[in-house]
């Protein structure tokens, strides 16, 4: 006999953001945003034991320039690709995580996502007059 399924509702609002607060030993609070280099060892222990910063704003090989003369570096797209290739010779423990490499995933994806919408809104207008010409 079919006793149907159950649905599990979030108790929480999915469009909270997902920041560290830390207490610190000064009495005060400080927030580490998603977009720190130091939210990744702080959110996953496990993968990153020695605490090792996640930095994706790496310049590129040969450091070739824009437009502008700014450096070009690695968006954060490119260098979770990097991090997430699979190697003969390595032992990631980012790879080797099993279901926490998959959260982890999923979490890198959010952040890529969130990261394209932030470049988007911030360039809004300049994509609107082009339109318009």
């Amino acid at each position: 006999m079919w006793r149907g399924t159950q649905i599990r509702v979030p108790t929480t609002h999915p469009l909270h953001p997902k920041d560290i607060i830390l207490n610190t030993h000064q009495g005060g609070f400080k927030r580490i945003f998603e977009t720190s280099e130091s939210y990744d060892p702080l959110q996953y222990p496990l993968l990153f034991p020695y605490g090792e910063p996640g930095t994706y704003d790496l310049p590129y090989v040969g450091n070739p320039v824009d437009s502008n003369g700014k450096p070009l570096t690695m968006s954060l797209r490119e260098y979770e690709s990097y991090v997430l290739h699979d190697r003969t010779a390595s032992n990631s423990l980012i790879l080797r995580g099993g279901r926490l490499t998959q959260q982890y995933c999923v979490d890198q994806w959010a952040k890529c996502m969130q990261e394209r919408l932030r470049f988007i809104e911030k360039n809004q207008l300049q994509y609107r007059l082009e339109t318009l010409q």
